[in-house]
Order: structure tokens, then C-alpha cells, then sequence
């Protein structure tokens, strides 16, 4: 249906219900006005009749005997009436109806009315009846109370109101011919209106086709002109707005395809409806296998590794949005590995505020978790050491005790066989514990380490030859050395990592068997490798060492514990939980890191980075060597000993006794520190404990060095202090002794000493 016909089709509907409205208004204020008039005409002629009989009531009454002439009177009105009014074919006619509703006077070629009857007994007025033949019938009516009849008059409607339909027909053809004139005209009209609206149709559906080059007719000056001018315009700045829309969507294509964050839209099912490519990549999937399918089973699986419920928290977060705007949690690739993803997500809801999809945005946080995690273990593992180192000073100083009560206990136990087998059993526990506060000292890094260039592929290869001959035959040893590089390192500490490893990969493949591999090779790690490798790593060339084993693995929940001591897997008897302890803190006192990788059922890898010696850290570091032969020391000197120790005074008393000197013994360096005031010359040593309450040991020797310059001073550690080395050579403190301290080489230590000085005297 076109537009002019649209216009046409209501116009004339409206002007026909117009016409057909004034029609009705005109034939109602006719049919009132006749309806006026000829009621007025009607109710004179009953008002005739009602007169007649009027006069008859008051003749009748002067006659002064009603009973005997009434009906005679009646009768005689009734003939009256009747021959006046009912000769000849009068449309209209009187009637009168008796007290009992029967007819007194009614036409006879006139079919009867219905309920006519029920006239009787009402007050004047009017109302329709309906004739026997089906006819509308007009009638007034009155009551005439002295002779208890209804008089009335009627007549058909159609007579009524002829001349109202008469005037109706007239009017219908009138407003008949105006109709026609004037829907000419209007057809004329719309034309004119519909013809540039039918040009601007045109226009937009070419606008709409995408032809935004389409002319528009813009003449016209009238509200179709101002219409087509402001379309004309409409069109030239849609143009320029697809323009930009195509600039801002190839932006945004770049900006969110380009992005180094995952890029998500999903609907409230949960199906996946867009992941940009940086996330296709990172999952493994293409937009093909991703989109349409839910989050879970693809890039969220069901449970987390910690066995939380994801697939619940999914459903969570789709009917609560808001709850989860900023969310981290485990996601999976499509060849099943675990990612830690932090997702930003905003629901993009409606105009009611309903949602209809989300947005997600996330990041990689995989490898900065696992680095936070290695930081908070070390830091942890740091703390167990701290711990540890406290209580192996004090353990040293019982050990001390129980060392030196030992070897006084066997000088007087003379030749009494089983007390001298006694003590020494007891000396053999002692030594246990003694190594086993070693350790501890090793896993908390603070024993002092005397590191020295080492070669240590040359240590592998000899640990190699112990393990070939001490493990069973059912473990395959493999090896691949490629570097000979040199690493200042004590080697007895890298040889007790290198034994630990092994036997950790020994004891994963004991049961099954399986193949040991180390390799030891060489890296260079930028600022990035480095920290990925371990937060305190700083950039560098690392020899790298990997010991692997094709054991039954570690699981995910323990292996964060690992390096922790005492915590072991082993059944009772087999292991004492400190060896991989002992790994991480003789790693760690080296300056290098180490890391763990395993899966159950497949196995486990240690790898170690160590530091590579600089040429100049080499030459800075010459190889020990023995210490020359000394002259003998001079008997009886006196000689100070400060230690908070009760005990261990008293045995370092003894012990120096019994070697010919004259020691004295003080509980703190402030009493110590006065006795040496009042007369420095008078000793000849002091021997002085580095940790005690009120002051350290070089804080001591300090002091004593600014009363007299060349008083030889031997300094005692419990290995759990780190002895600031700059200190001591500053102080040139002569020797310094490890708690527990044994006899022989206290004895040894101060004798060495003091036959250095005496050498040094007598060669200025």
C-alpha cells in the first residue's frame, strides 16, 4: 500500500464519518423539531376530544340523574367520536378504552395495538406502541376520571415523520455530491504532499541499501523542503560518522586483538561468545573450537588443584557480577596445563538493567605467583633458619660443656678399662650431635664457609664414582658435564649437596629402580631470567646443575615444603628430614637458588644455579694452604677468658691449666675490660666469646687493642653468628675458634698464637 493511498484511505474515512456525523445531528434536530410540532398537533386533538367529553360530563350532571342517562351520555359521545373521526381512511385516529382495558372506540380497518391495555390507570402522556402487524405507532394518551376512560390518539411513525425522511434523502444526496467534490480535492492535495515524500522514501532506502550518495530534492521550501534539507544533512553526517565508526572499530580491533591481556565476552549461560587472539593463543584453542562452547571443560576446569569447586564459582559469578569485579582463580589450556589467571570482570546488562553477557578481562599471573611463593618460602625458610641458628649457638655451648667434662672425665679415668670405654661412647654422641648442629647450621647458612675456587665438575665426577659403587645395580646412572667452569665454593659443603641430592633421587627409585641424571653445564641469565628463576637472583653466568631421577614424583600439595626441615616422606629409619634443608641453605649461603620441577609418575629434577668466579674473584681467593710448623709455645701465660658460659669458663680454665698457663676467668667484657685497664702488661692473651649480653666480642677486642696494641686475642663462635670479616682483619684478631670447643685444639690454637708472637718479637 503506498503512502498516497495511506493518506487517501484515512481522509476519506474521515471525512465520510464527518459527513455521516452531521448527517445524524441534522436528522436528529429535524426529527425533534417535527417530533415538537407534531405532538403539539396531536395533543390538540385529543385536547378536542377531552373537551367533547368535558361538556357531555357537565350536561350529564345538570341532568341531576348520572345513574339513569350516564350510559346513554356515553354511547351518544362515543357515536359522536366516531362518525367525526373514524369515516374514511385517516392514517391517524382517536381511541378510548374502558375501566376494564377493553377497546370502546377503535378503528376497524386498523390492525390492533399491542398492549394497549396497559394504558389504563397511567397519567397522561406519550409512548410507542407496537401494532399487530409489526408497525411503530405513535400514541398520547389521558385519563378521563368521571367516566373512568383512557382517551388517546395515535398515529404510525412513518406518517409522523415523512417529511423528515423526505428532508434526510435531500441532505444524503447533498452532502453526497460535497463529498465527492471535496475528496478531488483531497486526493489533489495529497498528491502534492506525497510525490517529494514518495522522492525522500527513495532517498532513505537507498540511505538504508547503503548508498549514502543517493540526491535528495532539497527545493521545496515548505515543511517537505525543511524535511529533505535536514535529511540531506542527516546523510552527509552519517557518512562522515560510518567513516569514524570504521576508523574507531579498526582501533578498537587493534587495541583488543593487540592487547597483552585476554580478552573474554561470555553470556549468561556461561557460553563463550569472543576471545581475543592473545587469549586463543594462551589457551591453545582457535575461535572455531572456542566460541559457543561453555568456560568450563575448556578454559576453566572443574576443580582447582587446592580441590576448590570452579565450576560452582562460574555459576556464582553469573548470577552475582558485582560480587566478583576483580577475581583470580585457576584456569586450563588445551593441553591441560594449570594457569593462575586475574580476571576484571563487568556484566553489560540492558536498558531494565537485566545482564546479557560479561566481560572479562585477565592477565597471566601464573609465573609472579609461583616467584610470590618462592619468595614467601624463602622467607619462611629464612626464619626456620634464623631459628635454627639461635638454637645451635646455644646447643654448642652444652655441646662445649659435654665435650670438654668428657675429656677431663678420661684424663682421670686412668687405666680403668670400661669407664674409658664409657667416655668414649659418650664422645661418639657427642660428635653425632655435634654434626648434626652442622647441619642445622648449614640449612640456616650461617656456619662460616671457607670457599676457595673450585672446579666442581671434578667433584661431580669423583661423587659419580661413589655413587656407581654404592648404588644397586637396578639404578642407571647417566652424566653429561659440558663445563669446567670454577666457582668460589667450600667443597666440602657442595660435596654434601651433591650427596643429599643423589641419595633424595635414590630413595625415589628405590623400590622400582629407575635412571639417575646430572648434568652441569653453563647459563647466562638477563634481569628477567633471573627474577623468573628466583626473586634474589641477580644477572649473571651461572653454572647450572640438574640432578633428575625417574622416581614416583612429588605431589603438587607438598612440594612447597620440601627444603623445609625435618619434613620428610620417608618411612621412620629412613632419612632424618634435613638433607634437602641442608641443600637449599648451602645453596643459598653460595649465592646461588634452586629450583624443583616434578609430576607423580614421572619423576623429579633439582636444579641448582651457582655463580661463576670471575678471573679476579680467583686470584682474590688463592687455595689454602697448611699452616707453617710454629716454634713451641712458652709455658705459663697468663691469660684472660670472657664468657656469659659458667661452664664453658670453666672448662676453657681447666683445659689451659692443664696446658701449663695461668688463665682467669671473667662473666662479662665490662668486668673483663676494668681488670685489663688496671694492668694491661700483665696478660699475655685473651680469649673471649663473640656473642654475650653487654657487648660482642670485637666490640671487646676493639677496646682492649686501643688500651695495648699487640694483645693477641683468640675469638670463639658458636657458627651461628655471621663474624663481619672486614672486622677482623681490621682488628687483626689471631685466631677463631668453633664451638664446641675441644681440648687439643684450643690448646694447639693458643700455643700457635703466642709462638707467633714470640717469633714476630724476635725478628723486627
Amino acid at each position: 500500500m503506498t503512502l498516497r493511498t495511506r493518506l487517501l484511505l484515512p481522509a476519506v474515512a474521515i471525512l465520510l464519518g464527518a459527513l455521516g456525523m452531521s448527517l445524524v445531528a441534522i436528522t436528529k434536530e429535524v426529527v425533534q423539531v417535527v417530533d415538537t410540532v407534531e405532538s403539539g398537533f396531536y395533543q390538540g386533538k385529543l385536547t378536542a376530544v377531552l373537551s367533547l367529553l368535558q361538556q357531555r360530563e357537565q350536561r350529564l350532571a345538570a341532568t341531576g340523574m348520572r345513574t339513569v342517562y350516564e350510559e346513554a351520555f356515553q354511547q351518544s359521545t362515543l357515536a359522536t367520536l366516531r362518525s367525526s373521526h373514524l369515516q374514511g381512511d385517516h392514517p391517524d385516529f382517536p381511541f378510548v378504552i374502558g375501566p376494564s382495558g377493553h377497546l370502546l372506540l377503535y378503528p376497524d380497518n386498523v390492525p390492533a395495538l399491542r398492549d394497549i391495555a396497559s394504558l389504563v390507570g397511567q397519567p397522561a402522556g406519550t409512548t410507542t406502541l407496537i401494532s399487530a402487524d409489526g408497525r411503530r405507532v405513535w400514541v398520547t394518551f389521558t385519563p378521563f376520571a368521571p367516566w373512568r376512560w383512557t382517551i388517546g390518539w395515535a398515529v404510525p411513525e412513518k406518517v409522523k415523520y415523512a417529511a423528515v425522511k423526505k428532508l434526510q434523502q435531500r441532505l444524503i444526496l447533498i452532502l453526497g455530491l460535497a463529498f465527492v467534490l471535496v475528496a478531488a480535492l483531497l486526493a489533489l492535495r495529497i498528491r502534492q504532499v506525497t510525490r517529494p515524500v514518495e522522492e525522500l522514501t527513495a532517498a532513505a532506502k537507498a540511505m538504508t541499501d547503503g548508498d549514502l550518495d543517493y540526491p535528495i530534492p532539497v527545493g521545496a521550501r515548505d515543511e517537505i523542503g525543511v524535511l529533505s534539507r535536514s535529511l540531506d544533512t542527516m546523510r552527509r553526517r552519517l557518512r562522515e560518522k560510518i567513516h569514524q565508526l570504521a576508523a574507531s572499530e579498526r582501533n578498537y580491533r587493534e587495541l583488543v586483538q593487540g592487547a597483552n591481556s585476554i580478552v573474554l565476552r561470555w553470556d549468561k549461560e556461561g557460553r563463550v561468545l569472543f576471545m581475543n587472539d592473545y587469549g586463543l593463543k594462551l589457551f591453545g584453542y582457535t575461535a572455531e573450537e572456542l566460541v559457543g562452547r561453555h568456560v568450563v571443560g575448556t578454559i576453566v576446569p572443574d576443580r582447582a588443584t587446592n580441590g576448590a569447586d570452579l565450576a560452582r564459582m562460574i555459576d556464582d559469578i553469573l548470577h552475582h557480577p558485582d560480587e566478583y569485579q576483580l577475581n583470580e582463580n585457576e584456569n586450563c589450556t588445551k593441553d591441560g596445563r594449570r594457569l593462575i589467571i586475574q580476571w576484571t570482570n563487568r556484566a553489560i546488562t540492558d536498558e531494565d538493567g537485566t545482564v546479557e553477557e560479561l566481560l572479562s578481562v585477565g592477565t597471566d599471573v601464573t609465573e609472579q605467583r609461583r616467584l610470590e611463593a618462592e619468595l614467601r618460602q624463602a622467607q619462611k625458610l629464612e626464619a626456620i633458619g634464623t631459628l635454627a641458628g639461635g638454637i645451635a649457638h646455644d646447643f654448642n655451648n652444652i655441646l662445649t660443656a659435654i665435650f670438654g667434662f668428657t675429656e677431663l672425665a678420661q684424663m682421670e679415668a686412668g687405666d680403668n678399662p670400661t669407664l674409658r670405654h664409657l667416655l668414649d661412647q659418650q664422645l661418639t654422641a657427642a660428635r653425632r650431635a655435634r654434626d648434626l648442629v652442622r647441619q642445622i647450621l648449614a640449612f640456616s647458612r650461617r656456619s662460616e664457609q671457607e670457599k676457595a675456587p673450585l672446579q666442581i665438575s671434578l667433584l661431580v665426577k669423583e661423587t659419580l664414582k661413589l655413587l656407581r659403587a654404592s648404588l644397586p645395580a637396578t639404578i642407571e646412572i647417566q652424566a653429561d658435564i659440558t663445563s669446567t667452569a670454577t666457582i668460589l665454593a667450600d667443597p666440602t659443603q657442595i660435596h654434601q649437596m651433591l650427596m643429599n641430592l643423589a641419595t633424595n633421587a635414590f630413595h625415589a627409585m628405590e623400590e622400582q629402580g629407575g635412571r639417575l641424571t646430572i648434568t652441569l653445564d653453563e647459563t647466562d641469565l638477563d634481569h628477567e631470567e633471573a627474577k623468573t628463576f628466583a626473586p634474589h637472583l641477580p644477572p649473571g653466568r651461572y653454572l647450572r646443575l640438574a640432578v633428575s631421577d625417574t622416581g614416583g614424583g612429588i605431589e603438587q600439595e607438598i612440594l612447597d615444603k620440601i627444603f623445609e626441615p625435618y619434613f620428610t616422606t620417608k618411612e621412620a629409619g629412613k632419612g632424618t628430614g634435613l638433607g634437602l634443608a641442608v641443600v637449599h641453605g648451602i645453596v643459598r649461603g653460595h649465592g646461588g637458588s634452586i629450583r624443583v620441577q616434578s609430576k607423580p609418575g614421572v619423576g623429579s629434577t633439582f636444579t641448582v644455579l651457582l655463580p661463576i668466579a670471575s678471573s679476579e674473584e680467583t686470584r682474590a681467593h688463592p687455595t689454602a694452604a697448611g699452616a707453617p710448623p710454629h716454634a713451641a709455645a712458652p709455658a705459663r701465660a697468663r691469660i684472660m677468658v670472657v664468657d656469659d658460659e659458667e661452664s664453658v669458663r670453666f672448662l676453657l680454665q681447666e683445659f689451659l691449666a692443664r696446658a701449663g698457663h695461668r688463665p682467669t676467668s671473667f662473666a662479662s667484657p665490662k668486668t673483663a675490660l676494668e681488670a685489663f685497664r688496671r694492668s694491661p702488661a700483665a696478660w699475655d692473651m685473651v680469649i673471649t666469646d663473640l656473642t654475650m649480653p653487654g657487648g660482642t666480642g670485637l666490640d671487646l677486642a676493639s677496646q682492649l687493642r686501643a688500651i695495648r696494641q699487640d694483645i693477641p686475642i683468640i675469638l670463639c663462635t658458636g657458627q651461628s653468628e655471621r663474624v663481619d670479616a672486614e672486622r677482623l682483619a681490621a682488628l687483626a684478631i689471631d685466631a677463631s675458634l668453633r664451638k664446641p670447643l675441644l681440648q687439643q685444639d684450643l690448646v694447639r690454637a693458643v700455643n700457635r698464637v703466642l709462638a707467633e708472637r714470640r717469633q714476630a718479637s724476635c725478628n723486627p
